[in-house]
């Protein structure tokens, strides 16, 4: 085997995650995030949509990780769920219903 063939078997081992792959998961996350907050406080999605402004479908994408965040969107949902912007950006868990 030539060091070329060995150089990309070597890289082939180590996959980074493509980019949009990174987004979805960025996304996931705080979605995720949003969700747990909003479920800790009792609320419904209708009630967060009411209280913030944005429509309970686009929440709802956002929760699942099929739309993209802008800072406006998630500055109005920080404020409606009484949490810090950076709250969204931690390692999270989900919340475990019984």
């Amino acid at each position: 085997m030539d060091q070329l063939a060995v150089a990309s078997e070597a890289r082939a081992a180590h996959v980074r995650p493509e980019p949009a792959d990174r987004d979805r998961q960025v996304h996931g996350r705080i979605g995720l995030a949003i969700r747990n907050r909003r479920r800790a406080l009792g609320l419904s999605l209708r009630d967060l949509a009411q209280s913030c402004g944005i429509s309970l479908q686009q929440i709802q994408k956002y929760e699942v990780g099929i739309s993209n965040i802008s800072a406006a969107q998630l500055w109005k949902l920080a404020h409606a769920l009484g949490a810090p912007i950076e709250h969204f950006f931690e390692p999270v868990e989900p919340i475990r219903l019984g």
